[in-house]
């Protein structure tokens, strides 16, 4: 099987290879079908988002424990204290965070709405919990960084950003391949692999965003210096 018929397969096994081919041809067959098939491209990306979602229950588990811990020490109650850090004296949101946000939810609104066409499109599977996994996903992410707002934290966590970063690496590469599908304009194809195909040339500068941002290493969430020396006087 060429390298380019695997992009218009929806099979999530690849097919059968001859005995006598050569251990080179064997694994540029299971490279191709790994990176090229649509199948095995969201079971990657699917992997991905799982992993950053246990993440994030684990941590935000050890921080509520660490903080009951704690609370039950001071006697103190720990409802009201972020998981983020602690809470900022004074801050401002900017350009960059409101972008952010707007991105995320958009992010999170198109994966709803394809997840219900996919649905009732009837289409594979493991392309439908695809687009609900990464739907749910970016609703976690809205809510974590509605939570950095409100505790002002001047940076995106770490899983965050990593899962960013990932996550444009796997977004390039459906890129590259919706392109060359498109393109090569094929009378077969898939009129829903056409629309995702689409969606992810058009979804392309988004994750190139949150690239940025993950690079950036800062949240749009600036410290106001004015503000916190107006309280401490305040204190005072």
């Amino acid at each position: 099987m060429s390298s380019l018929s695997w992009l218009t397969s929806l099979k999530c096994s690849p097919s059968i290879i001859s005995d006598d081919s050569s251990s080179f041809e064997i694994v540029q067959h299971w490279l191709e079908f790994i990176f090229l098939s649509p199948c095995p491209q969201r079971i990657i990306f699917s992997a991905i988002n799982l992993v950053f979602l246990f993440t994030l229950i684990v941590l935000a588990l050890k921080r509520l424990y660490s903080r009951f811990l704690i609370g039950r020490n001071t006697g103190s109650s720990v409802l009201d204290k972020p998981l983020l850090g602690d809470n900022s004296p004074g801050f401002r949101i900017t350009f960059w965070f409101r972008v952010c946000y707007v991105v995320t939810a958009l992010l999170a609104l198109v994966y709803s709405v394809l997840s219900i066409l996919a649905i009732k499109s009837q289409w594979n599977l493991v392309e439908i919990l695809f687009k609900l996994l990464q739907a749910m996903t970016n609703v976690v992410i809205l809510v974590l960084i509605t939570h950095e707002k409100k505790f002002g934290a001047v940076s995106h966590p770490l899983p965050l950003r990593i899962y960013w970063m990932m996550s444009f690496s796997v977004v390039s590469l459906f890129t590259a391949t919706a392109i060359t599908r498109l393109v090569s304009n094929s009378e077969n194809a898939d009129p829903d692999i056409t629309m995702d195909d689409i969606f992810s040339v058009s979804s392309f500068p988004l994750y190139m965003f949150l690239f940025i941002t993950a690079v950036r290493n800062s949240s749009g969430i600036s410290l106001n210096f004015k503000k916190m020396l107006m309280r401490i006087q305040d204190k005072k």
